[in-house]
């Protein structure tokens, strides 16, 4: 996916556009991946209403709550990877908040795993639990399907934490704001970070709860291209400690081979900008990753182009 965790619903309540004269039944607003599997559990759904970022409560005609559909939250809970990559999971509970079913999302799993789970019924086995049962419950994997029942595992885990978890409490500024794809990222590198507020351009200042400025998150111009990767593009940002040298470099939304991130991660290769102001950053050479070759070259000119587009505006301002 570029999965984003905030799938929230600009009206509050939207309703589901009936099909056309094929007979398809109705059009649900929530993730693709999603929409069969939920129809077939709730035939009555027609409305959909967001509880929080990652809640949904699924509504029959008469606005009576069908169950709930419950997202993870990757940034908190990282996801595990099945043999393809990652698979996102969603866990849906009825009125009474025991789990009526698991679904499979957005992936990049082979077919064929995935089918082998169907078949095993493997989806079925959290049914009738509760989310803290679930959060705890342990499954045996399918054989010649480990890697993707591992992965489903732990996602129905996270989901069900993500939903057990306290909610955050309100922002105390009503113009600061969360980049879930930087979140965790972000908390290892200012175990004090709670929140973004944005400075100008597509930048941020990086904030403590009690609002003490830690550094700021250099973000990309949307209207620049990226560097393409092996598979695809790679979403960047820079973070800048409060003395304004790098403290690290954040990976956000991409569709790479996951294996070759993972081998530009076990290199040194993230470090180099470390220490370096922007400037320094812009002119630093950085071999490629030998094994992950455009992996890396991609996450380079993405760190240059960051730093060249900051250093602009500084210039300008």
């Amino acid at each position: 996916m570029k999965h984003k965790a905030t799938l929230l619903l600009a009206a509050g309540t939207l309703l589901f556009a009936t099909a056309g004269t094929k007979g398809n039944g109705p059009s649900l607003d929530v993730p693709a991946e999603f929409r069969t599997g939920l129809l077939k559990l709730f035939p009555a759904c027609e409305s959909v209403t967001a509880a929080d970022a990652f809640t949904y409560r699924l509504l029959d005609g008469s606005g009576k709550e069908l169950g709930k559909l419950h997202l993870e939250d990757a940034a908190r809970f990282p996801r595990a990877d099945g043999y393809g990559g990652s698979i996102e999971v969603g866990v849906v509970t009825g009125a009474d908040g025991r789990i009526a079913g698991v679904l499979p999302g957005k992936n990049r799993e082979t077919p064929a795993y995935l089918a082998r789970l169907s078949r095993m019924k493997f989806f079925r086995r959290w049914n009738g639990l509760k989310l803290a049962e679930a959060a705890e419950k342990k499954v045996d994997t399918v054989t010649r399907a480990t890697y993707s029942s591992r992965a489903v595992i732990a996602g129905v885990r996270n989901a069900a934490r993500t939903a057990l978890a306290p909610k955050p409490a309100v922002q105390s500024n009503p113009a600061a704001m969360r980049l879930p794809q930087f979140d965790g990222q972000l908390k290892k590198l200012f175990p004090d970070y709670a929140e973004l507020l944005p400075c100008g351009g597509p930048d941020c200042r990086i904030l403590a709860a009690d609002g003490t400025e830690l550094g700021m998150l250099l973000l990309e111009n949307g209207d620049t291209e990226r560097t393409t990767a092996f598979a695809d593009t790679i979403e960047l940002a820079l973070a800048l400690r409060a003395d304004g040298t790098v403290a690290g470099i954040l990976i956000g939304a991409n569709q790479e081979t996951p294996a070759y991130l993972d081998f530009v991660r076990e290199d040194p290769f993230f470090s180099s900008w470390n220490g370096l102001t922007p400037k320094q950053a812009l002119f630093r050479e950085v071999d490629a990753v030998t094994g992950a070759t455009y992996s890396s070259r991609a996450i380079r000119a993405g760190v240059r182009r960051i730093a060249e587009r900051y250093l602009t505006r500084e210039v300008n301002q």
